[in-house]
């Protein structure tokens, strides 16, 4: 890996952003990490990560409010969100991914699930 990639990483759930920081620093990736969802957009600004991976539901902040605020946020709106949850419907799906989000994992996640859809967007 040549260039230092830095993801921003939202989860109000302390286990699974501890354990999606740890997957990504083993590979030699900057982690900030955000456990408030009133927080990201704020934090994305501030950092300019190359890439956001974020829970659907963080607190009382929706997913879908969130990635559309993203996207309609300038300087951050190019980067590419992933989102990750178990508790997702298609209807969900299909609003993320009209609203910009750029992929999507199902937990539980896989290590090699997770490396492959990340990889796709920062090189690991």
């Amino acid at each position: 890996m040549n260039k230092k990639y830095k993801v921003l990483i939202a989860d109000d759930n302390k286990l699974n952003l501890q354990l999606f920081s740890d997957l990504l620093s083993i590979k030699g990736v900057d982690v900030v990490e955000v456990s408030e969802g009133d927080k990201v957009i704020e934090t994305a600004m501030k950092e300019k990560p190359d890439l956001i991976i974020t829970d659907i539901r963080l607190g009382q902040v929706s997913g879908i409010k969130l990635v559309r605020d993203i996207k309609n946020t300038k300087n951050i709106s190019d980067i590419p969100i992933i989102s990750i949850t178990a508790y997702v419907t298609e209807q969900d799906k299909h609003a993320l991914h009209s609203l910009g989000c750029t992929d999507y994992l199902s937990k539980p996640v896989s290590m090699n699930d997770f490396y492959a859809v990340i990889g796709k967007y920062i090189e690991l």
